[in-house]
């Protein structure tokens, strides 16, 4: 589940591909409510220079970008300075996953 988030939920696949998510710790905290906190380690598909100027380009055409989603905007600001394509970077997320009649889901990310 906890990577369907990053690629489904955040799409952000498609700009930092997943390598590797690994759940650093987890407890629970109630009987259906369990906490795990994630280390998400990703491949910059582009450069800093290139996501500024893809996000300048929709803001100009009134596009909306992923950006408007809050968790994608806190992984943005969490990017490395002067990141390059090929740079491997890493992000720790906690997630609160629920039981219901459906088994164990996502229900929302935790800030840190």
């Amino acid at each position: 589940m906890a990577k369907r988030y990053w690629q489904d939920q955040l799409q952000m696949q498609a700009l930092f591909p997943l390598q590797e998510a690994k759940m650093l710790s987890a407890h629970k905290e109630g009987p259906d409510v369990y906490i795990a906190q994630v280390r998400y380690r990703v491949q910059a598909g582009l450069s800093e220079a290139d996501l500024l100027t893809r996000l300048k380009q929709a803001d100009e055409s009134g596009q909306k970008t992923l950006l408007d989603q809050a968790a994608v905007l806190d992984v943005v600001k969490n990017l490395p300075a002067n990141f390059y394509q090929g740079q491997e970077i890493e992000f720790i997320k906690r997630l609160q996953f629920r039981d219901g009649s459906r088994g164990w889901l996502l229900e929302r990310e935790i800030p840190l």
